[in-house]
């Protein structure tokens, strides 16, 4: 499952009334490499501006936010066992974690740390009685927009977390 992030990373795209392009190219890019156009967008740092909103909606584009942000994007990055020593407490049921795999603008980023934290902290999550799913999954919502190509599946995976206990709904 891919879902959309902006082209730019840049804040001033985020805080300009008109500017576009950083949500049209991205878009753009992603149904050239996947045959499809996303439904979801997780904006650059959270932010998000009401004509932002806006733009993103007349996109198609369901607004995703999260609830835990690993800090795998400080430098340095913090070790992925203090990581999870960090994670695992605060997840809940519902939660979205957001991990990086890489830095604004870099080329080229390998994150050992990140991949340490995912070997620790999802057996983890599992022994806790934890499901992973995806967020289209847990937000009963659709991972891709209508494809207009004939034939197209539209399944791709990623992370979230839900508890499985219908006692304990997401939050």
């Amino acid at each position: 499952m891919i879902g959309a992030h902006s082209m730019n990373h840049a804040r001033v795209s985020l805080l300009s009334p008109t500017a576009t392009a950083h949500i049209d190219d991205c878009l753009s890019v992603l149904r050239e490499i996947i045959g499809q156009t996303p439904a979801l967008y997780r904006p650059p740092w959270g932010w998000l501006t009401p004509w932002e909103a806006v733009r993103l909606r007349r996109r198609g584009l369901q607004i995703i936010r999260w609830d835990i942000e690993t800090p795998d994007s400080e430098l340095p990055c913090p070790a992925g066992e203090a990581m999870f020593a960090w994670t695992l407490p605060k997840v809940q049921p519902g939660s979205i974690i957001v991990f990086h795999d890489g830095f604004t603008h870099a080329d080229r980023y390998e994150n050992p740390a990140t991949i340490r934290l995912l070997r620790l902290l999802i057996p983890a999550l599992q022994a806790e009685g934890f499901t992973l799913v995806t967020v289209p999954a847990l937000l009963d919502i659709p991972a891709y927009q209508a494809d207009p190509t004939p034939g197209s599946s539209g399944h791709r995976h990623a992370l979230a977390h839900q508890a499985p206990s219908p006692s304990h709904p997401p939050g």
